[in-house]
């Protein structure tokens, strides 16, 4: 379907008014006068058919470090045609300070289940201002920063060995314990902590938010944000996706969360994936090939540490023979050293790239 994404004005008061009341067991009561200024503003985005049909419109509010979205509503008679998705994309391409998209939805709405589809990450809920005091989720979406930025401002890796964990394992670190520790639990222990950094995926917070239990919820986000959570290349992230749901089943929620973790950890500088999952563990060598990512258990992490610390480490019993001197880095060699980070990080993002591109093309089904 042809569909067009604009700003709306106030010659659309009316459409919009219209699809808004249509919607509002959902949406809520905007007054007309609010309604007007925030298409006064700009502030209003539409979706529009090639027969001038309005099918959704996205009202939002403009901060200097943020936007927050009010209404995302789509018509009854355009939903799941990836709508919703176009609205967001037009607003993150209208960003200049700000830094991210946020909202809180109620639980119970069917819209829900759509906010992770399109990137947003639940990372709190409070009681509502209903007399029921439903739980709303607050959701954010953080905006794409300037990538070579990032990169030189991203901190020097020490001798610790990043390590990304699936929610599986994260589950595990705080089960109770039942006597002797499980290869889960070992990854805590005080004598690895100089030794690996357990990292975590946006995508944690996804799976903690499927939880029934909402004091649950709580105390596992918590917990979550006490690791240090991984940045990735959004768009080397939507292509190992995309990539990976030919390798691997995609049916249930969970198994989609899988892809999810393993994509943001392929499109990231950290290149070990901790597991229990089985069905990984089978796909391993697979998913190695096509991303780089290394897919182990717990124990072969502990069994492999020395071994993977020790490739990464510049030690100087390791190049001798070559005509290197060691010297301590000065500010004038940091110019040189960041060009030089850039160019490898440029150099395995597009040997992945080929290798993407030579998978998809020999699926079937993109044939």
């Amino acid at each position: 379907m042809n569909i067009t994404i604009s700003k709306l004005t106030l010659d659309d008061l009316a459409t919009v008014d219209d699809l808004m009341k249509r919607h509002s067991q959902t949406l809520g009561f905007l007054p007309e006068q609010a309604l007007r200024e925030h298409l006064e503003r700009g502030n209003v985005l539409g979706a529009v058919t090639a027969e001038g049909l309005l099918s959704a419109y996205l009202l939002y509010a403009n901060y200097p470090d943020r936007f927050r979205i009010v209404h995302l509503c789509v018509d009854e008679n355009f939903k799941r045609q990836g709508i919703a998705k176009k609205l967001v994309e037009y607003l993150k391409g209208t960003a200049t300070t700000q830094k991210s998209i946020q909202l809180n939805c109620r639980r119970d709405y069917p819209a829900h289940a759509m906010w992770p589809k399109l990137g947003f990450i639940p990372l709190g809920e409070k009681r509502g201002r209903s007399i029921a005091g439903h739980l709303l989720t607050f959701w954010c979406l953080s905006l794409a920063q300037d990538e070579q930025l990032s990169l030189f401002q991203a901190k020097l890796s020490n001798d610790t060995l990043d390590v990304c964990i699936d929610a599986q394992i994260f589950f595990d670190l705080y089960a109770p314990d039942n006597g002797a520790p499980t290869p889960s639990k070992v990854l805590a222990s005080d004598f690895l902590v100089s030794a690996i950094e357990l990292c975590v995926t946006e995508e944690l917070f996804v799976e903690i938010d499927r939880a029934e239990d909402p004091d649950r919820r709580k105390l596992s986000r918590s917990r979550a944000h006490g690791f240090r959570k991984i940045e990735s290349n959004s768009q080397l992230e939507e292509q190992f996706k995309k990539a990976l749901s030919n390798l691997l089943p995609h049916d249930t929620l969970s198994q989609q969360s899988d892809i999810g973790h393993l994509a943001k950890t392929a499109a990231s500088k950290t290149n070990i994936f901790i597991t229990r999952d089985d069905a990984l563990l089978r796909k391993k060598e697979e998913i190695y090939n096509l991303t780089g990512l290394r897919v182990m258990p717990p124990s072969e992490l502990i069994i492999e540490l020395h071994e993977l610390s020790e490739k990464r480490a510049y030690l100087p019993d390791r190049i001798s023979g070559f005509q290197i001197k060691w010297c301590r880095v000065t500010a004038s060699d940091l110019n040189n050293l960041e060009y030089t980070q850039f160019l490898l990080y440029q150099e395995r993002k597009n040997h992945f790239e080929q290798k993407l591109h030579s998978y998809l093309v020999s699926c079937p089904g993109n044939k």
